[in-house]
């Protein structure tokens, strides 16, 4: 246990202030990720997809999607677990708060392998900050949280990889009367993480092969017991690969593969790294961490050299890289930003970042301006939290949207139509007769909540009218109509 460099007793009322901005950046936060799940329906699509699994059992339904569609065979699992297929929709609004929370379960039981502190409770703490921002920064909170099918393809993965690693560092170092117990626990989360999302089959094919490769040159023991866990995540990425419906959507894509695709994966990833670490929100909590790092609040259990950050930093964009041409290559997209897709990609590099973001301040320490530095660092870190909390209201990020649209009533007047809209097709898939058919008002695009819903939805005059048949499949209607439609005026 290192020594502390740093006594918080010469500084009390500081530290009482950095523990209440730390309060109050939970609650606001927390509370406002809250109040978004609340608020928040099901769009066009979800419906489709929990619709499938309700009405012809959950094995046919997972069949049919891995046949014609794709080799998701873990998210596929999960719509199949929506609350939606129970017809719950106030269960569908439980499904954020789950997810959050389990993020943050899981990010601590990730940095308990590499992080240590003198209190246990930092490392919770430090989760749980790194959690805000890391919401706060991605290109569509709609898509990778509140959008529950989303979730499932993007943020999900994330989760079981974390369970994944701290699971298998601690079957590589337990006991022998825990080592079964954590070998299925590696091996689960492994087909799981696999199973979800295909930008993470180059992901764990290159982290796989460099375990291997690493082991069997440092600690052929460690090799020989981690074999069979790779051996079992290699089968999963070859069942993922061969899936029919993987087959059959590279068959009937018609673009083909040209430097413009590259170079669009290049533009995309770069801008979506520097808009997310240039938000305020981001960058205070990398200096924050390294304030920590500095002071041995908390410290890596095993230290990297700035030569080694380096490296790993440089392969971990090349893998972030890898992992959006998986999503690129099968849809050939060669313009266009699906920021839905980089989930994934954010946390692993902002992680990274926030892991190493210690080196920043340790830098400085070497040189002349080390005991300026020294006296700075206490009063540095309740001005960052001053910031961040700033920053969460006010500024330019997911949480400080969310807060607009409930500042603005905009959150509470959409959930008083979507209340009124999902009523009214209730009640009309329950009546009896030859053709049920029921008018519904349209969505104000200009007026909903942009911070936790977005299209698709039921069109006027069914100009795109598979989103009319997916509220028609799910509810049970022969026939959705929007207010305005004239086609069947004349009829």
């Amino acid at each position: 246990m290192k020594d502390q460099t740093f006594n918080e007793n010469h500084h009390p009322i500081l530290k009482k202030v950095e523990a209440l901005m730390i309060l109050m950046i939970f609650i606001f936060g927390y509370g406002m990720l809250a109040i978004g799940a609340w608020h928040t329906y099901p769009n066009a699509e979800e419906f489709e997809l929990s619709a499938a699994p309700r009405d012809v059992g959950i094995i046919r339904s997972l069949v049919d999607l891995m046949i014609s569609y794709d080799g998701r065979y873990a998210t596929n699992i999960m719509h199949a677990l929506n609350p939606l297929t129970l017809n719950s929709i106030y269960g569908y609004k439980l499904m954020p708060v789950l997810s959050v929370f389990i993020f943050v379960v899981g990010l601590y039981l990730f940095l308990i392998p590499f992080i240590n502190s003198q209190r246990g409770y930092n490392i919770f703490l430090l989760s749980a900050l790194f959690t805000l921002p890391f919401f706060a920064s991605l290109p569509s909170l709609v898509c990778s949280l509140y959008w529950v099918g989303g979730a499932f393809v993007y943020l999900y993965p994330c989760i079981f990889f974390m369970l994944f690693a701290a699971s298998l560092i601690s079957y590589v170092r337990c006991e022998r009367i825990y080592e079964n117990l954590y070998f299925l626990i590696s091996v689960l989360s492994l087909i799981g993480g696999i199973g979800f999302n295909e930008m993470f089959l180059p992901f764990y094919s290159i982290s796989l092969t460099v375990l291997l490769y690493f082991f069997w040159h440092e600690d052929q023991r460690i090799f020989f017991k981690i074999l069979p866990v790779t051996i079992i995540g290699y089968t999963s990425i070859l069942f993922f690969v061969f899936t029919p419906g993987v087959s059959f959507r590279l068959e009937n894509s018609e673009a083909t593969i040209s430097m413009q695709l590259f170079s669009n994966n290049f533009k995309n990833l770069f801008i979506t790294l520097f808009e997310a670490v240039s938000k305020p929100i981001t960058f205070c909590i990398f200096l924050y961490t390294a304030v920590l790092f500095n002071q041995n609040v908390i410290y890596l259990k095993r230290n990297i050299s700035l030569t080694h950050s380096i490296y790993f930093i440089i392969g971990i964009l090349s893998i972030a890289y890898l992992m959006a041409f998986a999503y690129y290559f099968p849809k050939r997209e060669l313009s266009g930003y699906p920021e839905r897709i980089y989930p994934p990609i954010l946390f692993l590099c902002l992680f990274t970042f926030f892991l190493l973001s210690g080196k920043l301040i340790s830098i400085s320490n070497r040189t002349r301006s080390s005991l300026l530095l020294k006296k700075i660092l206490p009063y540095l870190k309740p001005t960052l939290l001053v910031i961040i909390l700033f920053n969460m209201i006010f500024g330019n990020n997911n949480i400080a949207l969310l807060f607009s649209d409930f500042r603005s009533r905009k959150m509470q007047h959409f959930k008083d139509f979507m209340d009124s809209r999902i009523c009214k097709l209730t009640e009309a898939s329950q009546l009896k007769g030859s053709h049920n058919i029921v008018l519904i008002p349209k969505l104000d695009e200009d007026g909903y909540p942009t911070s936790i819903y977005k299209y698709p939805d039921v069109e006027v005059d069914r100009q795109n009218s598979i989103w009319n048949k997916y509220h028609e499949e799910y509810f049970k209607i022969d026939e959705i109509i929007v207010s305005g439609d004239t086609s069947n005026r004349f009829k």
